[in-house]
């Protein structure tokens, strides 16, 4: 008989052993889809701030291009007037 307690023992900790594994295991999936979630959230926000950094540089180089046609035209005509 003292086997058999032995044995339920044994067994009544594994099950209890096996509900905090499979509690642990539901909170860790938990997170993880949580962390997925987050990450693809972060991803769709990096490719916005890509974009809208990609959109300033082209408004930059643009404006830097614009601003280089002007100093030419200024510096033709300081030539012109100059001669």
């Amino acid at each position: 008989m003292d086997r058999l307690e032995q044995l339920e023992t044994a067994v009544v900790a594994l099950l209890e052993k096996n509900g905090r594994l499979t509690a642990e295991i539901a909170r860790l999936n938990a997170e993880a889809e949580a962390a997925a979630a987050e990450k693809s959230s972060l991803e769709a926000e990096n490719r916005q701030l890509q974009e809208a950094l990609t959109m300033q540089e082209q408004k930059r180089d643009n404006a830097v291009q614009r601003i280089d046609a002007l100093l030419q035209i200024i510096q033709e005509h300081e030539n012109n007037v100059a001669s």
